[in-house]
């Protein structure tokens, strides 16, 4: 015999707006949003960041240096930069942390690791050159900045519009209970229409496969969508 469960509208939303909201962090910092595929001269970089830093190359050794050297030169974010170098020091043997290893930034370390700085710098120095004088490395990432910032901005219109209409929902809920006492009606929760059970074992299951369901639908809605 099927049990009913039942769970409120609230609740339902609460879930799905923290599942999104989980999903999209998780997938933002697990793949790169603003350039998916990193070339080998990307990698060259990267492993040259993760040996002898940035400043060497010309920039900043903090995070203002670190954005501009992923935005102009490979465009991409820092954060993504600094994860690449994580995978370059797994390598290294100096962090544990990260171990998705590309087979291109093996190929690249086992080819480049052991170059003198100063030679490695070289290589670096022309690829940024080159880069740079290109611009579309750049102009791509921007490009994707701006999308990826309006679909957030879109998405936090829609929880603020969202809260609204529930606002107005409780002051019209609260103002018909007014009315109903005014009228006489001692108990007005008999009034209105039976609300859900309280939450019990049948309905923390119901929840548990509801959180399962988006949790889902959301990876897939995620992961084939391009920012």
């Amino acid at each position: 015999m099927k049990k009913i469960v039942t769970i409120s509208e609230s609740r339902l939303t609460d879930i799905i707006e923290k599942l999104i909201s989980e999903q999209i962090s998780l997938s933002e910092t697990k793949k790169d949003v603003y350039k998916p595929v990193w070339d080998r001269n990307d990698t060259i970089i990267t492993l040259y960041c993760a040996l002898y830093g940035i400043k060497k190359l010309g920039y900043k050794e903090d995070t203002e240096g670190y954005d501009d050297l992923a935005n102009e030169v490979i465009g991409s974010t820092s954060t993504s930069l600094k994860r690449q170098m994580g995978n370059m020091k797994y390598l290294m043997g100096l962090d544990d942390s990260q171990s998705d290893v590309s087979k291109l930034q093996k190929s690249v370390y086992d080819e480049y690791h052991n170059m003198p700085e100063e030679k490695l710098r070289q290589i670096c120095d022309e690829i940024i050159e080159t880069n740079i004088k290109d611009g579309s490395n750049y102009l791509r990432y921007k490009e994707q900045y701006e999308k990826f910032q309006g679909k957030k901005l879109e998405r936090q219109k829609e929880t603020v519009l969202r809260k609204k209409k529930e606002s107005w929902k409780k002051q019209s809920e609260d103002h018909k209970n007014l009315e109903l006492k005014r009228k006489g009606v001692k108990d007005v929760s008999k009034m209105k229409s039976i609300g859900t059970r309280p939450i019990d074992k049948d309905n923390r299951l119901f929840e548990t496969k509801i959180n399962n369901y988006i949790s889902n639908t959301i990876k897939q809605l995620i992961n084939n969508e391009q920012y």
